[in-house]
């Protein structure tokens, strides 16, 4: 294994290499922007490159530490681990989903049901409040004019003796009175015969409702980037 300390003799080897194998040569611009004076330099990618990036950028402002002689030779004191200033040294950031609740609207994040009046007669819909001892209904009709926003929706039970009862397409829309599609069993057992709950444990926190910082990987310090100095 041959190590290669200086960037000109470095690219000569990658030079003589490519040509004895046959690589395109698109690729020799992009490696010798990670050839440099002190040979070859890895290549961060993602989060994790981009704060070492960032702190190899600082690390180059500061100050050279002094140079320390022993008898084994000069030495330079490497720097201590600083606090994470993103998440003050905690390792842990509130969930940016969830805003640190741990759950979210089951429902989505829009105000109002979507109602297309296309598709509206045959669509089922469950009701937030018991509504005639039934919670699943099916639109059975329409009357009215989309234009002069007078839409009446005919509501029909899907099981048991046969209720109908006619609603505005308003009230349709709001979540707070219906749930677009029938939810399962569970939903309706857990309501007790209360109001359904529009909540869902948080698909990214899990529930946690704290996340893992990702400047600092959860230690709450970061490792000082110590360059290279003559």
């Amino acid at each position: 294994m041959v190590t290669l300390s200086q960037g000109g003799a470095a690219l000569s080897l990658l030079l003589l290499w490519m040509a004895t194998s046959g690589v395109s040569g698109f690729v020799l611009p992009i490696l010798r922007n990670h050839v440099g004076e002190r040979g070859f330099e890895p290549l961060f990618m993602g989060q994790r490159g981009k704060r070492i990036k960032k702190e190899k950028k600082r690390a180059m402002r500061e100050p050279t530490p002094p140079r320390i002689e022993t008898p084994y030779g000069p030495i330079r004191l490497n720097k201590p681990p600083r606090k994470c200033e993103k998440c003050s040294g905690r390792g842990m950031l509130r969930c940016h989903v969830c805003e640190g609740r741990g759950v979210v609207r089951k429902t989505g994040s829009s105000k109002s049901n979507r109602v297309e009046m296309r598709n509206v007669v045959g669509s089922q819909w469950t009701s937030v409040h018991t509504r005639e001892g039934h919670r699943h209904y099916r639109v059975a009709e329409m009357m009215g004019s989309p234009k002069k926003k007078n839409v009446q929706l005919r509501m029909g039970n899907c099981c048991g003796d046969p209720i109908s009862f006619w609603v505005p397409v308003d009230e349709l829309k709001n979540k707070s009175l219906w749930r677009k599609g029938w939810v399962t069993l569970e939903d309706i057992i857990r309501a007790d015969g209360g109001e359904l709950l529009d909540v869902a444990i948080c698909f990214r926190c899990k529930g946690d409702r704290v996340l893992q910082c990702l400047d600092c990987g959860g230690t709450g310090m970061i490792e000082s980037y110590e360059p290279l100095h003559n």
